[in-house]
This record gives structure tokens, C-alpha cells and sequence, in this order.
């Protein structure tokens, strides 16, 4: 009978549905292999002792002393204060017309090959921002050498060594604040610090947000709180700003959020000519934006001291907002 018959039509949309839903499987069973390996990873370094979650949330600075956070960025009055400028000339700042910020997850590393790979990587760079970071004395000693101010916002010790989000610049900032976030099945945090700089000759400040967003859930509930809190600030800040970190944006879903938040607020992504960012399902999981500042210049470098790839970008001030800096 010729209703016994399948179209050609039909049968190819039976493959390609068959196709599609075999891709969603295997990336699920993949996404889901992926925790449990993650889970019992970490289950087995809280039984070791290696690895130990603090009950107060603390940061590192310059000098190498801990310092506990209470205002968790402002989250009582959600008031970012307005900006100090000691000098009207503001001399002591970002050069306006080019500054370099480099961006990496380090990945917990700790050896002799990655620390040369990040001086090497921060010649001429002027911010450093980092996730998975663990404060070697060696690294603290590359930090006091090389860059003025400092922070680590801990998530959590491994060996008793803070590990968590650093930002770095070669200037001092008038404003500084971190907060955590627990993932929510393992419980581990991540964390985010928030910067803020002045530019040498002007009456503008940079807006810098570093984080480390929650990773192991489908649910985006806490991805976009994190966010939220991210951009409670930012929209309080009517000059330049800097967006950056590993977003952990594997999905659909999360960057859509992502997008969504940055659309808002005028924050554009950086696009790289040679994209070798690390991916997951396809999608790009660390990203730099910016709002009020132009790319000058960008690069995404290849190393094997880290499952991430770094991202280094120039930018200077856009042509709107060095229209407010003073006359030379």
C-alpha cells in the first residue's frame, strides 16, 4: 500500500531529527560524564584535606595579608561612591590612549613553565585578570615585582593556598569589592572582584569587573545573580568599562543571559580575527567587553600551560569620552 511508503522527504526529516537528537544525547552524557568526574574529583580532595572551603569570605592584597569581606560589594545599599581624584590633572592613571589588559584562567597552575608564560604574556600589560589562580609565594613575588596593586578574591584553599580571581594593575584604584558565590551542587564558590581606575589627564575612571561565573548546573538561577550583582554596579558607572573573565557560557541559555545583560547596558564583545578560545559545546566560555573605550589591538595566545588560552587586548578611550579629558 502507499501509505506503507515513506516520503523522501519524510525520511529525511526523520534522519536529521534522529541526527539531532543523538547530538543532544551524546552532549548531555557528555556534560553530565563531565560532573561526575568533577564531583568525585572534589569529593576525594575534601576527604585528602587538600582542598577547604573558609566560612567567611576573605581577599588577599599587596601585602600579602588576608582580609575579610563584609560588605560583599555593596550588597546592603548597592551605592558605588563616587570617584577620588587627589590631583584635578590626575596624572597617576591609565594612559588614555593605549592601555593593555590580559586576560587568563589559570587553571589551579603552579609550575616553573607557567609562571614564565605569564611573565612573558605580561610585558607591557597594565591589568591583569585572572580566575583559578593559586597564590604561590612565587607568584606573590611576580605580582609585588611587577604590578602596583594586586587582589585575590579567594573561592577556596588547596594546601592552604588561597585560590580564586586576582585583578593586578601597574595604578592604584579608588575602588575595590568581591563577593562569592557557591556553586550549586558542589558547593564550591566562585568569586568575582570589581575595580575601578583612574585615567592619567582626565576626569574618567575605568569600570573593571573580573568573575568566574558558576559552571556546574543547567539551571541559570545563580548565573544570572552573579550577573545581576555585576551589573547593579555597573549600571551606576556612566564611563568606560571593562567586562571580563570565564563566563563558563556553555549553553544557549547562558549566553543568551549573558547577552542579554550586556545588550542592556551598551557592553559590546571583543572579536578576535584568530578565535582560539577554549570552547565547550561550541561556545566560547572566557570574554572581554567594553563600553566607552575602542580595540586597538587583539590576540588570543596559544599555550599548554593551561586548558585556557589567554586573551590579550589594547584599547584606548573612545572619542566621546576623551572629549572630557583635559586640554594638554
Amino acid at each position: 500500500m502507499n501509505g506503507e511508503r515513506l516520503s523522501p522527504l519524510f525520511r529525511r526529516m526523520t534522519a536529521r531529527d534522529i541526527n539531532i537528537d543523538c547530538c543532544l544525547k551524546r552532549s548531555a552524557s557528555k556534560f553530565f560524564f563531565s560532573l561526575l568526574l568533577i564531583l568525585l574529583t572534589v569529593g576525594l580532595l575534601s576527604l585528602t584535606g587538600c582542598v577547604r572551603i573558609p566560612k567567611q569570605h576573605f581577599t588577599v592584597g599587596q601585602n600579602g595579608q588576608r582580609c575579610v569581606v563584609s560588605t560583599d560589594c555593596l550588597c546592603e545599599d548597592s551605592v558605588l561612591p563616587a570617584p577620588y581624584l587627589s590631583d584635578p590633572d590626575q596624572q597617576n592613571g591609565l594612559d588614555p590612549q593605549r592601555f593593555t589588559l590580559l586576560n587568563w584562567n589559570g587553571h589551579k597552575e603552579t609550575g616553573i613553565a607557567w609562571l614564565e608564560d605569564l611573565a612573558r604574556l605580561t610585558m607591557d600589560v597594565d591589568l591583569l585578570t585572572m580566575q583559578e589562580v593559586m597564590l604561590t609565594a612565587n607568584l606573590q613575588n611576580f605580582l609585588k615585582t611587577d604590578f602596583s596593586d594586586w587582589t585575590l578574591a579567594n573561592a577556596f584553599t588547596r594546601s592552604d593556598l588561597p585560590v580564586g580571581v586576582l585583578t593586578g594593575s601597574t595604578v592604584q584604584p579608588d575602588f575595590s569589592c568581591s563577593f562569592r558565590v557557591a556553586e550549586p551542587l558542589i558547593n564550591v564558590p566562585k568569586t568575582a572582584v570589581v575595580t575601578r581606575y583612574p585615567f592619567a589627564g582626565s576626569d574618567q575612571t575605568l569600570l573593571l569587573a573580573n568573575l568566574h561565573m558558576v559552571n556546574f548546573s543547567l539551571a541559570v538561577v545563580k548565573f544570572t545573580w552573579q550577573l545581576q550583582k555585576i551589573f547593579d554596579l555597573i549600571d551606576q558607572h556612566p564611563g568606560p568599562v571593562l567586562l571580563v573573565g570565564d563566563f563558563n557560557s556553555w549553553s544557549v541559555k547562558r549566553f543568551t543571559i549573558l547577552q542579554r545583560f550586556t545588550e542592556a547596558a551598551g557592553i559590546r564583545p571583543v572579536r578576535f580575527a584568530a578565535d582560539n578560545r577554549k570552547t565547550f559545546f561550541g561556545l566560547a566560555l572566557d570574554h572581554i567587553f567594553y563600553r566607552g573605550l575602542e580595540p586597538l589591538d587583539e590576540v588570543v595566545e596559544q599555550v599548554t600551560t593551561s586548558d585556557h588560552n589567554p586573551m590579550r587586548v589594547a584599547f584606548r578611550l573612545n572619542n566621546q569620552q576623551a572629549g572630557s579629558m583635559s586640554d594638554e
